[in-house]
């Protein structure tokens, strides 16, 4: 678990990385209280295998091509948990795969929380239902994805906004794609504002037909250029 409004970075060399390996429980509806002694909390059932509460989780490699990381078990950025910095997974130089798990960016943010952020630079983030402003019903939050230069495909489902979040998508030289047969859903109650510049935004099918691929966009922004 990491808390505080710090940076905590990971500097790997090149090579193949295990980041995480237990599952977590991720009680939505169980608020997060962790003790100030740095003790592990007697309730660890909001929890993911890898939860960032607050501040920024940095990855930094030597090249989406030299460096993996994976994580073999769900992961949290945000949660039930009124930071006091929001959290943050910064990717640089690297290639990070969830290995068929799931990855939630807010999950019911309770009032005084705040929302996520997801930075990637010169990297490559493979995963199985992206969740981006899941479930957020207390609080008008914004959350924020800033990708340059990097991939993100996702193969079952990306999904952005929902209940009361927004997001604000910024991808330049990049892709956003879903591969799985549930598609991409873009904003479902408050809008989603997407902007870049040489960005591909799509859903298709893994067998490149696209078939069952579906891009949905509601009450959303949805533009290209600056």
């Amino acid at each position: 678990v990491k808390k505080g409004a710090g940076e905590l970075s990971l500097d790997l060399g090149e090579g193949s990385y295990t980041i995480v390996k237990n599952n977590g429980n991720e009680n939505n509806n169980t608020l997060i209280s962790l003790p100030v002694t740095g003790d592990s909390p007697s309730d660890t059932s909001a929890l993911s295998a890898l939860t960032v509460l607050e501040g920024a989780l940095r990855i930094q490699g030597e090249g989406a091509d030299k460096t993996t990381v994976h994580a073999n078990d769900p992961v949290l950025i945000g949660g039930r948990y009124a930071g006091a910095a929001p959290s943050v997974l910064a990717l640089n130089d690297v290639t990070m795969t969830t290995d068929n798990h799931h990855i939630s960016f807010g999950r019911n943010v309770p009032a005084g929380g705040r929302a996520s952020a997801l930075y990637m630079t010169n990297s490559v983030f493979r995963t199985n239902k992206l969740e981006f402003g899941h479930d957020e019903s207390a609080n008008p939050l914004e959350y924020v994805l800033n990708m340059k230069d990097s991939t993100l495909v996702d193969n079952y489902k990306i999904q952005f906004c929902w209940g009361n979040a927004a997001a604000r998508i910024t991808a330049d030289n990049s892709v956003i794609e879903c591969t799985g047969d549930n598609g991409l859903i873009i904003g479902r109650v408050n809008s989603a504002v997407f902007t870049g510049e040489q960005a591909a935004f799509r859903a298709t099918k893994a067998d490149g037909t696209g078939n069952a691929g579906r891009l949905l966009v509601y009450n959303s922004n949805f533009s290209e250029g600056a």
